[in-house]
Protein backbone atom coordinates (compact mmCIF):
# COMPACT_ATOMS: atom_id res chain seq x y z
CA UNK A 1 0.00 0.00 0.00
CA UNK A 2 1.41 3.38 -1.04
CA UNK A 3 0.58 6.33 1.21
CA UNK A 4 1.62 9.96 1.39
CA UNK A 5 2.64 11.47 4.72
CA UNK A 6 1.50 15.05 5.39
CA UNK A 7 2.88 16.48 8.64
CA UNK A 8 1.58 19.53 10.47
CA UNK A 9 2.18 22.60 8.35
CA UNK A 10 1.09 20.86 5.16
CA UNK A 11 4.51 19.97 3.73
CA UNK A 12 4.43 16.73 1.78
CA UNK A 13 7.04 14.23 2.95
CA UNK A 14 8.28 11.17 1.13
CA UNK A 15 5.64 8.63 0.21
CA UNK A 16 5.79 5.40 2.17
CA UNK A 17 5.01 1.87 1.12
CA UNK A 18 4.46 -1.24 3.20
CA UNK A 19 6.32 -4.36 2.10
CA UNK A 20 5.93 -7.55 4.15
CA UNK A 21 4.61 -5.56 7.10
CA UNK A 22 7.52 -3.10 7.13
CA UNK A 23 7.23 0.54 6.05
CA UNK A 24 9.77 2.01 3.62
CA UNK A 25 10.10 5.55 2.25
CA UNK A 26 9.82 5.33 -1.53
CA UNK A 27 12.79 7.67 -1.92
CA UNK A 28 15.00 4.92 -0.41
CA UNK A 29 13.80 2.36 -2.97
CA UNK A 30 14.57 4.19 -6.21
CA UNK A 31 17.23 1.70 -7.27
CA UNK A 32 15.99 -1.73 -8.44
CA UNK A 33 18.47 -3.56 -6.20
CA UNK A 34 17.22 -1.71 -3.10
CA UNK A 35 13.61 -2.56 -3.94
CA UNK A 36 14.60 -6.16 -4.71
CA UNK A 37 16.16 -6.51 -1.25
CA UNK A 38 12.94 -5.22 0.35
CA UNK A 39 10.96 -7.69 -1.77
CA UNK A 40 13.42 -10.51 -0.94
CA UNK A 41 14.19 -11.28 -4.58
CA UNK A 42 17.01 -10.73 -7.07
CA UNK A 43 17.57 -7.37 -8.72
CA UNK A 44 17.93 -9.16 -12.06
CA UNK A 45 14.44 -10.65 -11.75
CA UNK A 46 12.95 -7.27 -10.78
CA UNK A 47 14.67 -5.46 -13.66
CA UNK A 48 13.39 -8.14 -16.07
CA UNK A 49 9.85 -7.53 -14.88
CA UNK A 50 10.26 -3.75 -15.18
CA UNK A 51 11.68 -4.04 -18.71
CA UNK A 52 8.65 -6.09 -19.77
CA UNK A 53 6.17 -3.83 -18.01
CA UNK A 54 7.75 -0.55 -19.14
CA UNK A 55 9.29 -0.89 -22.63
CA UNK A 56 11.98 1.53 -23.83
CA UNK A 57 10.80 4.92 -25.08
CA UNK A 58 7.60 5.00 -23.05
CA UNK A 59 7.03 7.97 -20.71
CA UNK A 60 7.30 5.91 -17.51
CA UNK A 61 10.49 4.14 -18.64
CA UNK A 62 12.01 7.42 -19.82
CA UNK A 63 11.34 8.83 -16.35
CA UNK A 64 13.13 5.83 -14.79
CA UNK A 65 16.04 5.67 -17.27
CA UNK A 66 16.42 9.16 -18.76
CA UNK A 67 19.73 8.22 -20.38
CA UNK A 68 18.14 5.32 -22.24
CA UNK A 69 19.29 1.73 -22.35
CA UNK A 70 22.29 0.90 -20.11
CA UNK A 71 21.82 4.01 -17.96
CA UNK A 72 21.16 4.09 -14.22
CA UNK A 73 17.63 3.26 -13.11
CA UNK A 74 15.71 5.60 -10.81
CA UNK A 75 12.33 4.04 -10.07
CA UNK A 76 9.23 6.21 -9.93
CA UNK A 77 6.71 5.84 -7.08
CA UNK A 78 4.25 4.29 -9.58
CA UNK A 79 6.80 1.68 -10.70
CA UNK A 80 7.64 0.88 -7.07
CA UNK A 81 3.96 0.41 -6.19
CA UNK A 82 3.41 -1.69 -9.32
CA UNK A 83 6.35 -4.00 -8.57
CA UNK A 84 5.33 -4.37 -4.92
CA UNK A 85 1.79 -5.26 -5.93
CA UNK A 86 3.04 -7.75 -8.54
CA UNK A 87 5.59 -9.52 -6.32
CA UNK A 88 3.75 -9.45 -2.98
CA UNK A 89 1.98 -12.76 -2.27
CA UNK A 90 -1.79 -12.51 -2.36
CA UNK A 91 -3.44 -13.08 1.01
Amino acid sequence: MLVSDTPKGGDIMAKRITIAGKQHATDTLTRPDALAVALKMSGKQLRGYLRGRYPLNTPERNAMQPGGKASTWSLTPNAIADAVKHFTPKA
